[in-house]
């Protein structure tokens, strides 16, 4: 049988040796690739690079429960990644006891997840002067490790620095701004018959091309588009913690994990507790770290705009004073199989 050799001289084509992974054309507008950028660390955690222009609540929720579900491996608080860990099979009663616990708790709380971001996006809104910033707030989750948050063995903090800030649940199809205007008119009919008829002139073209603005379609994200957003943050995440600066793992004994965040007075969800008694000391350990401080480890959650520092304003209301609050909750780690 003949046998076919190739030269020296023949290369492979070029479509294999430059070949380039390109999302499709209807995804690119929607989900952008993730920004190049040399810089890969915030100071000393790792950065993690969204394109647009805020962070909105549910890719934070996203986010805080795929780092805790990473905590708590790297930290030796469960013997399988979490996803792994409903496949467990425990040898004893007392393992599949704390087991089951365990993934109850973390349901619950990437649950209560989903709607904290929410919470904290609205009272982040209603205590800020509409006319300054750009709608982008930071904010910090906590996650201790430790019999207590005083006693922790670890700390790590995930911080979200452009975290959209809106009020939400507010409707934006209600009729009231047109019966204020209606109302406005009726008054400068009595104060002014001829103004009157002149301004009735010029109200139909405005009226018009206010309707044909509203009447244009505005693109809208699909459900793909956000399941695809999620997965790229998450992916994104990951690639920040397997990096040299985001050693998180350690040998630990199963203990207590602990899930605090920072927000103002104001905040408001039935599954935090205020914790103002700490709230000084844990803005020391998280917020000013640098020599002979607790260690603490984190990622730096980042997009185009960064937040508005609004807490040097010296004329702040007590509503907005920053505070941390605790998860109700109780995480406890096992080692059994």
């Amino acid at each position: 049988m003949p046998v076919l050799a190739l030269t020296p001289t023949e290369q492979p084509p070029e479509s294999l040796t430059h070949a380039k992974a390109v999302l499709p054309s209807s995804l690119s507008p929607a989900i952008p690739p993730p920004m190049e950028n040399n810089n890969t660390t915030r100071g000393d955690f790792p950065l993690v690079q969204l394109q647009g222009d805020s962070i909105p609540d549910t890719i934070a929720a996203s986010l805080a429960s795929s780092l805790l579900g990473h905590v708590l491996f790297l930290k030796n608080q469960v013997p399988l990644p979490i996803p792994q860990l409903t496949r467990l099979k425990p040898t004893s009663a007392k393992s599949a006891k704390l087991k089951e616990q365990l993934l109850d708790a973390y349901d619950t709380l990437t649950s209560h997840l989903d709607t904290t971001f929410t919470a904290l996006s609205t009272a982040f809104a209603k205590g800020r002067d509409k006319g300054k910033g750009n709608g982008n707030s930071l904010a910090y989750l906590a996650i201790v490790l430790g019999p207590s948050v005083g006693t922790a063995k670890a700390r790590v903090l995930l911080a979200v620095d452009g975290l959209e800030t809106k009020v939400w649940g507010e409707r934006d199809d209600l009729p009231e701004d047109d019966d204020e205007e209606d109302s406005d008119d009726e008054e400068e009919d009595d104060e002014d018959q001829d103004s009157d008829d002149d301004e009735e002139d010029e109200h139909p073209p405005d009226s018009d091309s206010d309707s044909d603005s509203e009447s244009e379609p505005q693109p809208t994200a699909t459900h793909a588009d956000h399941q695809l957003a999620l997965r790229t943050a998450d992916r994104l995440l990951s690639r920040a913690l397997v990096g040299a600066d985001a050693d998180l793992a350690a040998d630990m004994h199963p203990t207590q994990t602990h899930v605090l965040i920072r927000a103002p007075r104001r905040f408001v969800h039935p599954a935090w507790v205020p914790r103002q008694s700490v709230s000084a000391s844990l803005d020391r350990t998280f917020l000013e770290r640098g020599k002979g401080k607790s260690k603490v480890e984190g990622v730096w959650v980042a997009c185009r705009r960064p937040a508005v520092n609004e807490e040097e304003d010296g004329d702040m209301e007590e509503d907005d004073e920053m505070i941390w609050w605790s998860w109700d909750g109780k995480i406890v780690g096992f080692a059994g199989w």
